[in-house]
């Protein structure tokens, strides 16, 4: 299943997903096995999941981090309180993604390559068209600039 959001609250999409979600229903210790490693290596320096970028999901004591790998979007929920992986979810990606800056309620267009640091400010958000839109159409409907 593929789906795919226009990020304007995080909180959002994780409800959006939540909604969707469709259990597959492996045992409940092989699930808590995998979420284990993974977090475990969020924790190990070196690991290409340590350090993701996270941003607030929206929910009390919940955080997302995400990072992006072979064309898919990996987004891990991580229940802050009791330091655990709460779950993760794959977004295959057909779109191409940009980026936006959205400051006092206007929308800036990016671009598609940005520099960490530009990616990592507050106001950055990614942007990911769904079927049937287009760049010009969007800046068009939102008068995105």
């Amino acid at each position: 299943m593929t789906m795919t959001f226009a990020l304007r609250d995080p909180a959002q999409v994780l409800a959006r997903a939540l909604e969707l979600r469709v259990d597959v229903s492996p045992g409940t210790a092989e699930v808590e096995h995998e979420l284990g490693a993974l977090h475990d290596r969020m924790r190990r320096p070196g690991d290409r999941l340590h350090d993701m970028p996270h941003m607030p999901s929206g929910l009390p004591g919940l955080r997302l981090r995400y990072r992006e790998a072979d064309g898919e979007i990996f987004v891990y929920v991580e229940d802050v309180a009791s330091r655990q992986l709460a779950g993760y979810t794959v977004f295959n990606r057909r779109y191409a993604p940009g980026y936006v800056d959205l400051r006092y309620k206007t929308l800036t267009h990016l671009g598609e390559h940005l520099s960490a640091a530009v990616k990592d400010n507050l106001h950055t958000r990614m942007l990911l068209l769904g079927h049937g839109w287009t760049l010009g159409r969007f800046k068009e409907a939102t008068g995105m600039y």
